[in-house]
This record gives structure tokens, C-alpha cells and sequence, in this order.
């Protein structure tokens, strides 16, 4: 019998963008609340830039399979 597994290799590649695109959010706000909108225009790039890397983003698929001997 074989038994087929699979996982994704990258899936920390998408966390630390998430992260990143939630610290950008803390610092846009911030910036919304002091009115600078350099600061503003610039936080908002980067989240765009970030969503847009999220939304092509390409999972990586490791596939196994595993033979299995079953004993008599």
C-alpha cells in the first residue's frame, strides 16, 4: 500500500509578510493620528505592495509518498 503526503515549504515566507503588512498597519495608524502624510502615503505603499506580493504569492508543495509493507 502507498500512502501520499503533502505540506507547504513556504508557508513562513507568507507569515513574515503578514507580519510585516500588520507592523506597517501599527505605524500607518500612527501617522493618521499625528496627520503626517509622508508618513501616511508611505506605510500605505508598503501594505499595497505587501497585499499584492500575498495575493500572487506561490505555495510550495512537497509530495511523499511512503510505501507501506503490511506484515502477515
Amino acid at each position: 500500500m502507498k500512502l501520499e503526503s503533502e505540506r507547504i515549504t513556504n508557508i513562513s515566507e507568507l507569515e513574515k509578510l503578514i507580519q510585516s503588512a500588520r507592523t506597517d498597519m501599527v505605524y500607518l495608524k500612527r501617522a493618521v493620528e499625528s496627520r503626517n502624510i509622508e508618513s501616511i502615503t508611505h506605510f500605505m505603499d508598503r501594505i499595497d505592495l505587501k497585499l499584492h506580493s500575498m495575493e500572487a504569492f506561490n505555495f510550495m508543495l512537497e509530495r511523499r509518498i511512503v510505501n507501506v509493507c503490511e506484515r502477515q
